[in-house]
């Protein structure tokens, strides 16, 4: 089983672009080149020099902020020419166990971002961005993740189990009506965008694991990275327009004010 899981990292290549310092190891000769993938297994590069079949270096690169990957030993497995320069794929010899885990790491998250429904349209690069700024939460079953009429300023994703959205009853008291149960690798609490007040309940109804994104982070990624969020705003705003169209109009209207509502299926038609 464990062969099996290492194979499947071992072939999971994402796709990156970044810098490369390589040294070949016989000599001791430096040279640059830039990422073009990278997996367990190995990392696919650029460079304008010729790196022979079989030379053994050590490579360092940097994938996102916090994970440097300092003189990780690789062999050259593959070369071809093209008009710029050279491709090259090098295979990770004696990989330590922590460097296979952070990059696996890297592989889990872009898969995770990318499993997300509707969000497939995430390159490598935003997948590594997005989950940079996503905090993994943990809750147990029926732990409250936001309330009813209390601020809320995030919205979530669901990586495992399952979160139940509910809302005070208007005809018993005490009592609350379940408007819908969020299930793995849905979406919910997009409304942190247009209102800082919750107009339900999330719960866990099972054991759950999310991401989790505060609008603050989600402005700030406006700032920094203005394509990216605007298409990622798109995404939120017709992933809540779905909700809303399959909920019956009595609770949409409890739940959603009407220029809310006009503004999501607006543009959900984008």
């Amino acid at each position: 089983m464990k062969i099996n899981e290492k194979r499947k990292y071992d072939r999971a290549a994402v796709t990156l672009s970044r810098d490369v310092k390589i040294t070949e190891l016989a000599s001791g000769r430096k040279m640059k080149g830039r990422m073009t993938s990278v997996s367990t297994g190995g990392i696919g590069i650029t460079t304008e020099v010729y790196l022979p079949l079989g030379m053994k270096t050590a490579v360092s690169f940097n994938i996102r902020e916090g994970s440097n990957f300092n003189g990780l030993m690789a062999k050259v497995i593959a070369v071809r020419s093209f008009p710029e320069g050279f491709a090259a794929g090098l295979e990770f010899i004696d990989l330590a166990p922590d460097d296979f885990k952070r990059l696996k790491t890297v592989v889990d998250d872009v898969s995770a971002m990318r499993g997300l429904k509707h969000f497939e349209f995430l390159t490598h690069e935003e997948a590594i961005i997005l989950r940079g700024i996503c905090k993994e939460m943990n809750f147990k079953r029926n732990e409250i993740i936001y309330t009813e009429g209390r601020e809320n300023n995030y919205f979530y994703a669901v990586a495992k189990g399952k979160v139940s959205i509910t809302k005070k009853s208007n005809i018993a008291a005490n009592k609350e009506e379940v408007l819908e149960l969020i299930r793995e690798r849905e979406l919910f609490g997009e409304m942190a965008l247009f209102k800082g007040k919750s107009e339900a309940t999330a719960s866990a109804y099972t054991d759950c694991v999310l991401f989790r994104l505060s609008l603050a982070d989600f402005n700030n990624l406006y700032k920094t990275n203005y394509d990216f969020a605007t298409k990622l705003l798109v995404e939120l705003i017709r992933s809540l327009s779905r909700r809303i169209k399959r909920m019956d109009q009595e609770i949409v209207d409890t739940i959603y004010p009407g220029s809310v509502k006009e503004l999501v299926l607006k543009t959900a038609k984008i």
